[in-house]
């Protein structure tokens, strides 16, 4: 099994579970007592209150149907990582430096440090048939509604995420004083066909044969161990 030691609990499980316990709270604490007040001055208002209550409920339910689909994607991706051997490290949502994004860090998904290399993974969850290419600044998903009715959505392109991810991490790295060769791969959690889309070079796979793919990577050139294992302890201190 593989060396989780640097795994944590889902960021995303953790932030649902604290907007719910806040939107409780917000309608427990703010709300009742307010529908409670317009009751007494307006009953008719009751209605309206709560209509509008019930909208804000629903908007926030769709919103968290998509994480909880992303962080779903995500633990089963883990759980496909973990089978690797124990001369793998896994790294769990790691947040890199990133001048350029407006938080001024980027989180990665998954990093994975092995003997045969560095590799950066993004997990996705997408329901439907992906459709995009290396260069589109988003991808198509085609869809088929509950009532058999075929629509179309776009998400971003995973392709360009990975590529700014292994940017990212290989200066990193470098910056630390490691040279090291870091491979990136999408990883696909549902039954999504892969016809219509184009990794331009940066593999596309299912997350089922994560493991497999991982252990029959070939590099150009062999890491050395000593290059792994300070890979290892410059992540771990992004981490904690």
């Amino acid at each position: 099994m593989a060396n989780t030691d640097y795994v944590r609990e889902n960021r995303i499980t953790q932030e649902l579970a604290r907007d719910c316990s806040r939107r409780r709270k917000y309608v427990a604490y703010i709300g009742l007592p307010l529908a409670l007040a317009a009751s007494a001055l307006y009953p008719a208002g009751v209605l309206l209150w709560f209509g509008m209550v019930g909208i804000l409920l629903l908007a926030a339910g769709y919103r968290d149907r998509s994480r909880v689909s992303g962080a779903a994607g995500e633990n089963y991706s883990l759980g496909i990582l973990k089978q690797l051997p124990d001369t793998y490290t896994i790294f769990y949502q790691v947040c890199l430096p990133d001048p350029r994004s407006s938080t001024g860090e980027r989180e990665l998904d998954f990093i994975v440090c092995g003997p045969n290399g560095v590799f950066v993974v993004e997990s996705k969850s997408h329901n439907g048939v992906l459709e995009g290419g290396p260069d589109d600044r988003r991808w198509t998903i085609h869809k088929v509604g509950r009532g058999g009715t075929a629509y179309r959505d776009t998400v971003r392109n995973p392709i360009k995420q990975v590529r700014q991810q292994v940017h990212l991490l290989s200066a990193y790295l470098k910056d630390h004083g490691v040279r090291v060769w870091v491979t990136g791969a999408v990883a696909l959690s549902r039954d999504n066909s892969l016809e219509r889309v184009d990794g331009g070079g940066i593999p596309i796979i299912p997350s089922t044969d994560l493991t497999a793919f991982l252990l029959a990577h070939r590099p150009d050139q062999s890491p050395r161990e000593s290059h792994i294992a300070q890979s290892i302890r410059a992540i771990a201190a992004l981490v904690g």
